[in-house]
């Protein structure tokens, strides 16, 4: 009797180790894959002539019809990026990666605006109406 409660035990607990491992590989699988999105969106260069197109298709967004944002009294992706420019002290000339979205943050429509330096990454959450820096953060690059 012994034996066969000593089997079921076993095969239990060998049932817990498959389930941790697929667990474990399912999470990796995730992170990865969470890795790849962000390297995805930063693969730009800091060529100059890069910074300028970027700078245009900003530019373009914004008399495109804006289909990525309700027709309302918002800031311009222009100006979101100017005031997180102004407060993180730097120029165009001098950031790449640059990225202004339109999204829903703390229960505000705002600007995620995004962009580099050689030396640190910023972020800014830029409230779309007022334009007041609802976030912002600086990590090294």
């Amino acid at each position: 009797m012994k034996k066969e409660e000593k089997n079921q035990e076993e095969k239990k607990n060998v049932f817990i180790a498959i389930l941790l491992v697929i667990i474990i590989v399912l999470l990796i699988v995730l992170i990865l894959l969470c890795l790849k999105t962000k390297i995805g969106e930063n693969t730009n260069s800091s060529n100059p002539t890069q910074n300028q197109t970027q700078n245009q298709e900003i530019q373009e967004n914004n008399t495109n019809t804006n289909e990525d944002k309700p027709t309302t009294n918002y800031i311009s992706k222009e100006k979101a990026l100017d005031i997180a420019l102004q407060n993180a002290n730097l120029s165009r000339e001098t950031v790449y990666d640059i990225s202004v979205e339109f999204d829903f943050k703390y229960g505000k429509t705002v600007y995620e605006v995004d962009f580099d330096n050689h030396q640190y990454e910023y972020e800014y959450y830029i409230d779309a109406t007022t334009g007041d820096i609802l976030h912002s953060f600086k990590d090294r690059d």
